[in-house]
């Protein structure tokens, strides 16, 4: 804009000074006499306020929401003398890992706060926050960068899908133990014999030593139904089935997903813990676990950090993923290839149903394959061929794996 006010300006006089027009040339003074006082004043505004990271101070609350929840931004100035003509601007631009944006703008000399919402999941991050001193004519500005804290500004948590309750795993019994010592009995009548089925930790391994048979104390009451649960959430998008927006909205669905899970677990009375791409394993309330679950967002297969494999503790996984076509070195690859003998893994394919995410080809052949007596890869992905562009993507994702590996089916 400034190289066309400056062009105006220089026309005016450059002409009216050729032909003799007065009003010409008194236009093209105006001209540069707003131009040179936009300049001057900007200048001097922007020298009285050489240190504008120590004078300004903004804050954005509440810092955890949920999508669509109104947020405040905060800034506090103080105040200084501006000549006339000039505005203020005070701007923050919130960005997720996986390129969602949120903005918001202030003029700290006239309003202190203002709204905005953040429609989106996400943990977003702002590297620096900029004061602009500009005037009205908008020819010239001033810009400075206040730095901001590294950690997340703004966390926008997933709420809780709805899911099925998960499996008790097959240890156990249905009683809970109100005292924590064996109630121990000579009387033979308190024994009866071992039928399959039985909890074999109430065995009398005393009469077996005697009698060569198995006996089962009575008197002793069955361990309680103890389970503890693994919810882990893969965040890699396949670039082949989703672009970078499909993606997003993607692992929002998972993060739903993953977050439903968990809360069904604690709440049946189950201990649970929760992971995602490149996390420690956490234990916490369901409002721990969704303010964990924002920061996950959508990343390549083959660049994606590693899921943490679980301990010797826990009794079944629930991994939460998206389908993909991508073979070789992912995260879930290394997880199959890491986790131990006998470990139960639900693994769980989720395709979301958005309308905005059209994909160019079905996923309902996609099954994960083991390998062969040929000796190829193991769990190659397969797509079957198809036109289909549809706003309603519901597909049953059948999938199984060889070896220690469970996997259910999942629907959207």
């Amino acid at each position: 804009m400034f190289a066309g006010f400056l062009l105006v300006a220089v026309l005016s006089l450059f002409v009216g000074s050729i032909r003799k027009e007065q009003a010409a040339v008194t236009l093209g003074a105006c001209f540069m006499a707003v131009a040179a006082y936009a300049f001057v004043s900007v200048l001097l505004a922007s020298l009285f306020r050489l240190h504008p990271a120590e004078s300004l101070r903004s804050t954005t609350a509440p810092r955890e929401l949920s999508p669509d929840e109104p947020a405040t931004l905060s800034v506090f100035a103080p105040r200084r003398f501006l000549p006339p003509g000039v505005a203020l601007s005070y701007e923050i631009e919130l960005r997720t890992m996986d390129g969602r944006v949120l903005t918001a703008a202030v003029d700290p000399e006239r309003v202190c706060t203002i709204e905005f919402s953040a429609p989106f999941r996400g943990a977003y991050f702002a590297s620096f926050d900029t004061f602009r001193i500009h005037d009205g004519f908008g020819l010239f500005q001033a810009s400075h960068r206040i730095p901001s804290a590294g950690d997340a500004r703004l966390l926008v948590m997933p709420g809780p899908h709805p899911g099925q309750a998960p499996e008790q795993p097959r240890q156990g019994g249905t009683e809970e133990r109100k005292d924590a010592s064996f109630k121990r009995t000579d009387d033979f009548t308190d024994n009866r014999k071992y039928a399959p089925g039985d909890d074999p930790r109430r065995i009398n391994w005393k009469l077996y030593g005697h009698s060569g048979e198995l006996f089962l104390r009575e008197g002793e009451i069955e361990p309680p139904p103890k389970a503890r649960y693994l919810i882990l959430l893969d965040a890699t998008a396949d670039p082949a089935l989703f672009d970078r927006e499909d993606a997003a909205f993607a692992v929002d669905a998972l993060a739903e997903r993953a977050l439903g899970a968990f809360a069904l677990a604690v709440s049946l009375g189950f201990e649970a813990d929760f992971a995602f791409n490149g996390s420690p394993v956490s234990r916490g309330t369901p409002k721990e676990a969704a303010r964990a679950f924002s920061y996950p967002a959508a990343v390549s297969p083959l660049a994606a950090a590693s899921l943490p494999v679980p301990g010797e503790s826990i009794v079944r996984t629930i991994l939460f993923a998206l389908p993909r076509t991508v073979l070789g070195d992912t995260a879930l690859d290394r997880f199959l290839k890491e986790i131990r003998g006998g470990a139960q893994i639900d693994l769980r394919f989720v395709l979301p149903a958005h309308p905005v995410i059209t994909h160019l080809g079905t996923l309902r052949s996609l099954v994960l394959r083991p390998a062969g007596p040929s000796g190829r890869k193991p769990a190659r992905m397969h797509r079957a061929k198809a036109t289909l562009r549809e706003t309603v993507l519901s597909a049953n994702l059948a999938a199984h794996l060889s070896g220690n590996v469970h996997a259910r089916r999942s629907q959207d």
